[in-house]
């Protein structure tokens, strides 16, 4: 969780005005994260940008508002394939998110 604001600072426990949200989804709470948590974190008028990370292949699904309110989706599945946060000043390459995990990007398959 990353957040710009200077009273989270303050408190030590949990962060309330919250910009990016990364989630790394489990296969015991996926459910849960997509459906309850995805509901109640789109509500935070802070928040910009909610990515959730699988465990199982290399896939980062990237949901951000828009200037309109409405929330976008792009998934992130091939090594070259990066989410850029502006309102923090980043680049978060799936290369770098998957770098310690002995998994290879799915390569798509050749047309026949």
């Amino acid at each position: 969780m990353v957040t710009c604001h200077p009273n989270d600072s303050l408190d030590q426990v949990m962060m309330h005005h919250p910009v990016l949200l990364i989630e790394v989804l489990s296969p015991g709470t996926e459910s849960h994260d997509r459906v309850w948590k995805f509901s109640r974190y789109t509500q935070l008028s802070s928040l910009q940008h909610y990515l959730l990370v699988s465990v199982n292949n290399w896939l980062v699904e990237w949901y951000r508002r828009e200037p309109s309110g409405v929330w976008s989706y792009t998934p992130l599945a091939s090594q070259d394939d990066a989410a850029t946060i502006s309102e923090l000043g980043i680049v978060l390459p799936l290369a770098d998110i998957y770098t310690e995990l002995d998994m290879v990007p799915q390569l798509d398959k050749p047309r026949t």
